[in-house]
């Protein structure tokens, strides 16, 4: 096993994180320094690339190519498009995407925004999300914005509803948790050495893994603070490692029985 800032290797996987762009808690202005993760209003957003030897996955997708004057909350003025930015990953295999929830900060890269336009930038490759979860988004389009509109639509054709504790492919389990959305899943990677945990906006920093302390924009922040101290608890005991994708610093932590994390 190596554990690295941005860099798993376990049990025949490496993992790593792709950073696409960082997230304000408010809006950026004259005040704040664009594209400095020292501000403390300013987190980055990653998203998750697993590999092994007969398969990639991919758990998010950032916020990509987002115009800003539609989520002003997110900057990605260094964006790369997707072809560009995974062009190594050879295309046969790439078997799945997994959604933690549907923000558009986790969902941006599924689409590709060129002036005014949008194209698709995965074709035919299953994406899956609790069924919680897609159910309530939809259940809101009526009255959601076009650009919402057009990403669940696109991701309808290939939408696959996960259930709670399913195994959706080989040593890969979705779990339902809900609390940040109705229907936020985590996801779990058990390979021959560890589990590693993406867990997604329930614990998305280090701040969150030592000290369970919450995000803005929880749905039910106190639910959410509870299912930490249980996820927590289940990672210390099982010594997860967990994927932290809004952290500014280390990416990857493993929690141990003695309460020391690496």
């Amino acid at each position: 096993m190596q554990i690295q800032n941005n860099l798993v290797v376990s049990g025949g996987w490496k993992f790593q994180f792709i950073h696409d762009g960082l997230f304000y808690i408010n809006p950026p202005n004259s005040n704040h320094s664009l594209n400095s993760v020292k501000n403390v209003n300013c987190f980055p957003v990653n998203f998750l690339l697993a590999e092994s030897e007969s398969m990639t996955i991919l758990v998010d997708l950032g916020i990509g190519s987002l115009p800003g004057n539609f989520f002003s909350r997110c900057e990605n003025s260094t964006h790369i498009p997707i072809p560009e930015k995974l062009d190594h990953i050879q295309v046969n295999k790439l078997k799945a995407i997994i959604f933690s929830h549907l923000h558009l900060d986790h969902i941006g890269n599924y689409l590709e925004f060129n002036r005014s336009s949008y194209s698709e930038n995965f074709k035919d490759i299953p994406c899956y999300v609790s069924r919680l979860e897609w159910e309530f988004r939809t259940s809101r389009l009526p009255k959601a914005d076009e650009v919402y509109r057009k990403y669940y639509k696109a991701l309808e054709k290939h939408i696959r509803l996960t259930e709670d504790g399913q195994e959706i492919l080989p040593g890969i389990e979705t779990k339902y948790m809900g609390g940040h959305t109705p229907g936020h899943q985590i996801i779990l990677f058990k390979t021959e050495e560890n589990t590693l945990c993406f867990s997604g906006d329930i614990i998305a920093t280090e701040n969150q893994l030592q000290k369970n302390r919450s995000l803005p924009f929880d749905f039910d922040p106190e639910y959410s603070k509870k299912l930490r101290g249980i996820i927590l608890e289940q990672g210390r005991e099982n010594e997860w490692i967990f994927a932290l994708n809004h952290a500014p610093h280390v990416n990857f932590k493993l929690l141990e029985k003695t309460g020391k994390n690496l």
